[in-house]
């Protein structure tokens, strides 16, 4: 599940201790935006999971949403941490 992607890298740890204290188990991945020139450079995502299944990513997601942070599931074949 994804929760944020910033491109500010103090933001989006900023915004993991949060979630952290929230109960949640955020990690922050960094990976190169690759654009039509001004959209490119760094990203942040905050993310969660892996969940065991749909129902408990649905679960976390309401909790995501009960902290005032709204979020996206995505499905990734192979998540780097």
């Amino acid at each position: 599940m994804q929760a944020a992607a910033l491109s500010n890298e103090s933001a989006a740890r900023q915004l993991s201790e949060r979630l952290s204290k929230g109960g949640l188990s955020p990690f922050v991945e960094r990976t190169d935006r690759i654009g039509n020139g001004a959209a490119d450079g760094v990203l942040y995502r905050v993310r969660l999971g892996p969940f065991a299944s749909h129902e408990a990513a649905v679960k976390a997601r309401k909790h995501l949403h009960g902290l005032g942070v709204s979020s996206n599931l995505v499905r990734v074949e192979q998540a780097e941490r």
